[in-house]
């Protein structure tokens, strides 16, 4: 496979093989990365839902109070409302 290079800017794109062996030297030095994988029963799934606008407003208010990000929060009130 040819290198692709930018003359203007002097740089090139990884190669397929590079990558991995550059990821690899950084998982060997740093650890692995990314976020770490949950256990089976502690996933979450995936829905969509249309709130009102004052809702999340309110949710997000609160986040920037707390800390915590808006999306656990509205999680929190519906486990307790369930």
């Amino acid at each position: 496979m040819k290198k692709k290079i930018n003359k203007e800017a002097r740089w090139r794109h990884f190669t397929a093989e590079e990558k991995k062996k550059y990821r690899k030297a950084f998982e060997n030095t740093f650890g692995k990365v990314g976020r770490p994988a949950l256990d089976a029963s502690v996933k979450k799934k995936s829905v969509h839902i249309k709130l009102d606008p004052e809702v999340i407003k309110k949710f997000k208010d609160k986040a920037k109070k707390t800390g915590k990000p808006y999306q656990t929060l509205i999680n929190e009130a519906l486990k307790k409302a369930a």
